[in-house]
């Protein structure tokens, strides 16, 4: 491939960016990829809100046990109201049938992120984060969901007005809830 072939190609994942979404929502750039898609951040056309647009993978969009995770985990995350867990404000699929989800669009880096910048943080920060992350799971508990996949890179940080931290937990796609089946306590083996 040609430089001039390689400028005009978009990045991967970068291919919905200027597109809109279910008449609703434009996309803007690229934020990341993960495992079940990419996230950009999109606005709302009647709104003008920004979101973070969670986009399912085109390559899993015919794996019905994906997209049943991907839905479920909207689910799951909508059915939380709190402060300390990101809000999902719209799930729907593109015209062409890609599945989609709205979310609260978190203005700040992952705790993996913040913490690879730093030796070592103040015992005050670190109980700052633990106790929000802990209130943000507690209300998932409440609301029968238990995360599955805490770590780092799901829970991100932004300021407040008083330059403190506010943690925001992300990324339920593979949350467990008690009306899926199982107890809320128990996960499948390997998972």
């Amino acid at each position: 491939m040609t430089e001039e072939n390689q400028a005009a190609s978009p990045a991967p994942g970068a291919e919905l960016v200027g597109k809109v979404l279910a008449g609703r929502y434009r996309i803007l750039e690229l934020l990341g990829q993960g495992a079940m898609g990419s996230v950009y951040v999109g606005e709302h056309l009647k709104m003008g809100r920004k979101d973070a647009i969670k986009v399912l993978r085109k390559s899993i969009a015919d794996d019905e046990e994906a997209i049943a995770r991907f839905v479920r985990g909207a689910q799951h995350a909508a059915k939380v109201r709190h402060p300390n867990v990101c809000s999902i404000y719209d799930f729907a699929e593109s015209e062409d049938g890609t599945a989609f989800l709205a979310m609260e669009l978190i203005d700040g880096p992952s705790l993996q992120d913040y913490l690879a910048e730093r030796e070592s943080l103040p015992i005050d920060e670190c109980v700052q984060i633990v106790e929000q992350v802990a209130d943000g799971l507690q209300a998932a508990h409440d609301a029968g969901i238990v995360h599955r996949d805490l770590k780092p890179g799901n829970i991100m940080l932004t300021r407040g007005r008083s330059g403190k931290h506010i943690v925001k937990v992300v990324d339920f796609d593979i949350a467990k809830g008690s009306s899926d089946g199982e107890p809320a306590e128990l996960t499948q083996l390997g998972l």
